[in-house]
């Protein structure tokens, strides 16, 4: 086996060049066979954590290092690539990135000097960057070898033992004089050589495409001649073998990218949070000084709303202050105190000032406790809002406030905040910009060199629809569709442009994120600035910056805000008495009249063209009017017909009705229409009896591709299947998790609703299966509820060991058996079902299958035999000479080729029993077992019908791992799929509960993997002695 490992490659976080997405990456190299894999891209770190997660979740060994430019004076630049060793070579490298971007810049590329390394390279192991690296270069220029040993003589100083001469054949020019020059060097110094292969495509067909790419950076047509040409054909992710191939005559080149590989070993601490240190009164703590602030901006609101000398305000207070009490125990719990002390600090400095801040949104206006602090204005008792819909006291998440500030004064607050915990912990968050459908054909058009007419009639047929593709768009828009069918011009453009679409083309600013750590910040991220620019961010984006464990704060400009002031100052400079904005009432009926002519231009949120329509249709007349309306203007609620609803039975065109006379308490301000995710929450709490942190746990959705198991059938579902027969589903019972008993029980569906349009995480266990979700959706481990996205690769989620299904289906055992037979040893031709035959050596399996047949359409198959070279006489059962069978099998098997096999879904619905039946007689055909180490598993060319017999195992509480086998099969490349029972307590189940239904060849094989598991455990148990 040929040892190699990629450890220079680009990918199109690089930005200048490289066509390499990071999870086809992860799985390219593990279709290669390569244990690991490094991530070296131009100047930046800006794809560490995507890498990392992603390398890890393929079972790869992530290696994080950076392609820098060094820069020191002279004419020309040259390169070194950088890798991390542990994580005091990540900091290091941390630093030096950081440092190249805030001082280093010329002409907007960043640069490092040779001196910032002087101790600044312990974990690091460096490459010398190839014929472009300062001693390619000397080797290279005609009499310059005595300067290429004292440069890399003083490389070597630098990184003692952990300096390596790159090699790379890639085709490009002085390639050859190079490495002759290099080897020689190295012969004479005794410094170890390694090859690469400056990988910036995944295959030698995406060369073009990179070029495209590649002039798009860098303003060029890609027919110019004269345009520099840096890359060839031949930087693709070449596979071991290749690379051997390649450096037959240097195997050591290959053999140190092995060596390299293994001392590179950073691990990444990921999900876990680190707050920064908010300054508290010497002599109390912080949860201390948290409770007394929130305690002392309780009675303050209090004095405000209630008039504290009326006999009534005992009562009136006393639902605020076990609201109070409740959440600062939450918060308390969870570890925030710090977290709502600096929010409430930054938001008290601007008002202070005199810079408008919004009343609160989001589901952090659910929080009383941020009301007493003054990080909200609204009282969330008052509307009915939840504080469990923002911090679940049953889930573990880092609370997240949405908070406005006045456009023309938001970065005064973002600089105090700067000012208060030092500059070099506050930073802004970086955003990467992509290529979507319209720039990327416009951009694709240009470097072809078509006319500007021509490419930008061809960009408008895309409809200006937010996540629109390019493929989307060719079947949504006919013209378009016909002129890509008719035109090869067209066709070669839009090709062009889909290989490149969606690749990451520039970084940006994030609107409002700002991070604060409390150390340095490059103890956690490296930064980014544009040049001369005072701007600091991070190079990883919202998700990664948050993964790391930073917390992100929104500071958020609203020019609605800036307006509000403008309006204030002015009017006040006339009135005789200052109007104060959170003191206007919101019943005044001129208000309303304007809202109701849809006269709301230049009003936040309520000023476009479709909500104008909807306003002019409800006609709002209080405000909790128009907090319905947000809600409702959103792509679920206007494709589901509650709008319709709501507005119906708001003007008394529709009676009210409550789905159950106890929601309408929860249900009056909205009319009977379910409006808010408050709503939901209270509905499971009244109904089913949840707390509210386990109906927030309810409403948070999964996509539609997620399978459930139909209770009734035992038939996975997909939700998308529910949704699109929704009277089928309401009242039918699925399986589902008791949060209070913690074991799975039978729930009917109450309800089927659309929930808009979200991203969707995707999330592979150690059995291989793969659940998708949104990023908050909530997994039991165990310590709880923890959302997706706070999940590190080897963490732990909790899954059903088994689903107590415990009906009995009156399937026969023929039936079932014949079934089994036919998926396992069946040859079910699609084109000639008379050519359908079963085929096994055992005979005992041909005459168990004449047998069921016979039982089943009244006569056996008839038999033949065919010898096989090197292989036992095989017989065939030619079921499809008997007539009653074709018509049987179109109804109950599905004719498919060995790859597309599957278990139909009848199956799904039998009992226990009958399960064990299934099982145990397809395991009679394909099924192995390893007797020397108690395994066994089944193995199929159809991934889906493993995937199947992983589910139906788990049925009868068997867990099998899925295992991807890859070998040869006369010559060419063979993958099967693999069942794999391999746990001790899985195969004594195994052995209990299918074994005893197994042929008797099978049978005894199983014996001998129980003896072995029981020998085992018998040694294991022994006590350690020794003989005197």
């Amino acid at each position: 086996m040929s040892h190699f490992v990629h450890l220079h490659l680009h990918t199109e976080y690089s930005l200048v060049d490289s066509l390499i997405r990071i999870k086809p990456l992860a799985k390219a190299v593990r279709e290669a066979g390569m244990p690991a894999c490094a991530v070296t891209d131009q100047n930046n770190l800006f794809a560490l954590v995507k890498f990392y997660r992603a390398a890890q979740s393929e079972g790869i060994k992530p290696i994080i290092g950076v392609d820098v430019r060094i820069h020191d004076g002279t004419d020309s630049a040259t390169r070194l690539v950088l890798l991390c060793q542990n994580d005091t070579g990540y900091r290091n490298l941390t630093r030096l990135v950081s440092r190249s971007y805030t001082k280093g810049q010329i002409n907007a590329i960043p640069y490092l000097r040779r001196a910032w390394l002087s101790g600044a390279t312990e974990g690091l192991i460096a490459l010398s960057g190839g014929r472009e690296g300062d001693i390619g270069q000397a080797l290279l220029a005609a009499g310059q070898t005595h300067l290429a040993r004292q440069r890399l003589d003083e490389w070597n100083a630098l990184f003692p033992k952990r300096f390596y001469l790159e090699l790379q054949r890639t085709g490009r020019p002085s390639e050859e004089d190079y490495i002759h020059a290099a080897v020689e060097l190295a012969l004479e110094t005794g410094i170890p050589v390694v090859a690469t292969n400056d990988v910036c495509f995944l295959k030698p067909d995406d060369f073009e495409p990179h070029e495209v790419r590649v002039c798009i950076y860098d303003g060029k047509i890609l027919a110019d001649k004269n345009r520099p040409r840096h890359h060839s054909s031949q930087q693709y992710l070449r596979t071991p073998p290749e690379m051997a191939e390649l450096f037959a005559d240097i195997p050591e080149a290959l053999e140190n990218t092995w060596l390299i590989a293994q001392r590179c070993n950073l691990e990444l601490t990921l999900g876990k949070n680190f707050l920064p240190d908010f300054p508290i009164p010497e002599g109390q703590t912080v949860e201390e000084y948290f409770r007394q602030k929130a305690r002392v901006g309780l009675e303050q609101r209090l004095a405000a709303l209630f008039d504290k000398t009326s006999e009534d305000f005992q009562n009136q207070r006393r639902p605020y202050d076990e609201r109070l009490a409740l959440e600062l125990d939450v918060i308390v719990q969870m570890g925030f105190p710090g977290y709502f002390l600096i929010v409430a600090d930054f938001i008290q400095w601007a008002k202070e000032n005199d810079i408008p801040v919004g009343p609160g949104r989001g589901s952090g206006a659910g929080s009383l406790v941020a009301y007493a602090l003054g990080i909200t204005d609204l009282d969330p008792i008052r509307y009915n809002l939840l504080f469990e819909r923002f911090l679940n006291p049953e889930r573990v998440s880092m609370p997240d406030f949405d908070i406005d500030f006045c456009m023309e004064r938001r970065d005064e607050v973002i600089n105090y905040v700067a000012e208060t915990y030092g500059r070099e912990r506050v930073s802004q968050i970086i955003t990467y910009g992509s290529m979507a459908a319209k720039a990327v054909v416009r951009d694709v058009g240009r470097v072809l060199n078509h006319p500007y007419g021509f490419v930008d009639k061809i960009a408008k047929l895309i409809p200006f629809e937010l996540g629109i593709t390019l493929d989307k768009a060719l079947e949504k828009e006919e013209a378009l569709g016909a002129r890509y069918k008719e035109e090869e011009d067209v066709r070669t453009l839009i090709n062009m442009a889909r290989q490149l679409e969606g690749l990451t083309r520039n970084s940006g600013k994030h609107a409002g994120g700002v991070v604060i750590a409390p150390t340095v910040l490059t103890d956690f991220t490296p930064l980014y600035c544009e040049q001369d620019s005072p701007d600091i961010m991070t190079q990883f984006d919202k998700g990664d910056v948050e993964a790391v464990g930073l917390v992100k704060f929104d500071f958020l400009g609203l020019r609605t805000l800036t307006i509000i002031k403008w309006a204030l100052e002015t009017i006040n400079r006339f009135a005789e008495q200052p109007i104060e904005i959170l003191k206007i009432p919101l019943d005044d009926p001129q208000t309303y009249d304007l809202l109701k002519k849809g006269n709301t231009t230049a009003v936040f949120q309520l000023e476009s063209s479709g909500i104008k329509k909807l306003i002019r249709q409800l006609q709002p007349d209080c405000f909790e009017d128009i907090v319905a309306l947000v809600a409702l203007y959103r792509p679920g609620p206007l494709q589901s017909g509650m709008v319709d609803d709501f507005i119906k039975r708001k003007q008394g065109r529709a009676k009210i009705e409550y789905p159950h006379p106890d929601l309408a308490p929860i249900l009056k301000s909205t009319y009977g229409v379910i409006v808010y995710q408050e709503q939901v929450m209270q509905i499971a709490q009244v109904l089913a009896g949840y707390s509210l942190g386990g109906a927030d746990i309810l409403r948070r959705c999964l996509s539609g591709s997620t399978e459930i198991v139909d209770a009734t059938t035992g038939r996975l579902v997909t939700l998308s299947e529910m949704a699109t027969n929704p009277e089928y589903w309401l009242g039918r019972k699925v399986f589902c998790l008791n949060l209070e008993t913690q074991k799975i029980t039978q729930q009917p569906i109450t309800a089927i609703y659309p929930n808009g349009i979200r991203d969707v995480w995707e999330i592979t266990t150690k059995t291989r299966r793969k659940i998708r979700a949104t990023c908050d959706h909530l997994f039991y481990t165990l310590l709880g509820w923890k959302p997706l996205n706070a999940f590190k690769v080897g963490d732990h989620i909790g899954l059903a060991k088994t689903l107590p299904i415990t009906h009995t289906g009156d399937i026969s055992e023929a039936q079932i058996k014949l079934t089994a037979y036919l998926i396992g040893d069946g040859h079910l031709s699609t084109r000639k079902p008379s050519s359908s035959y079963f085929c096994n050596s055992n005979q005992e399996l041909i005459a168990d299958f004449n047998r069921c047949a016979e039982e089943l359409f009244g006569s056996p198959a008839p038999v033949d035999y065919q010898q096989h070279s090197g292989r036992k006489t095989v017989a065939y059962a030619r079921i499809g000479f008997v007539s009653a069978f074709n018509s049987w099998i179109d109804y109950h098997i599905k004719r498919a080729h060995s790859r597309d096999k599957e278990i139909p879904n009848w199956v799904f619905s039998l009992s226990k029993r009958q399960l064990q039946l299934f099982l145990a007689t397809l395991w009679s055909t394909d099924g192995s077992f390893d007797t020397k180490i108690g395994h066994t598993d089944y193995t199929s060319t159809s991934e889906f019908l493993v995937i199947q017999i992983q589910h139906l195992l788990l049925r009868i509480g068997i867990i099998a791992l899925f295992n991807v086998k890859k070998s040869q099969y006369r010559g060419k490349p063979y993958i099967s799929y693999r069942a794999q029972v391999t746990g001790r307590e899985d195969m004594l189940k195994f052995c209990e509960r299918i074994q005893p239904l197994l042929s008797n060849d099978k049978r005894q094989k199983a014996q001998a993997c129980y003896f072995v598991i029981e020998k085992k455990s018998t040694n294991q148990s022994k006590p350690n002695t020794k003989v005197a």
